[in-house]
């Protein structure tokens, strides 16, 4: 399997943490996480995931995530497996 090149996408994570070499199903609605998604699909599906900061007043589904609402360390993360519609949201499978 090759090894990521390049600028990667983030994916925010609410109230999930990805650990490394573990396996995780999420379900992806928000539109910029879609996004986010379908530019992993085109660059061998890898993406970094990183958990969202918590404040209860942002958490609604189109809340736009600024960088400074991230903890500063993610997980590098390859995606197994993707289901679903941009309509509908997707069932994704990541790969820590």
């Amino acid at each position: 399997m090759p090894l990521p090149q390049g600028v990667l996408p983030i994916l925010p994570l609410r109230n999930t943490v990805i650990f490394p070499s573990l396996t995780q199903i999420l379900k992806v609605g928000r539109e910029r996480s879609i996004r986010a998604l379908k530019k992993a699909e085109r660059n061998g599906f890898w993406i970094v995931a990183v958990q969202q900061k918590a404040k209860p007043h942002d958490m609604s589904k189109d809340h736009a995530v600024d960088p400074h609402d991230l903890h500063g360390v993610g997980t590098l993360c390859r995606i197994d497996s993707m289901k679903g519609s941009p309509e509908a949201g997707y069932q994704v499978v990541l790969r820590g």
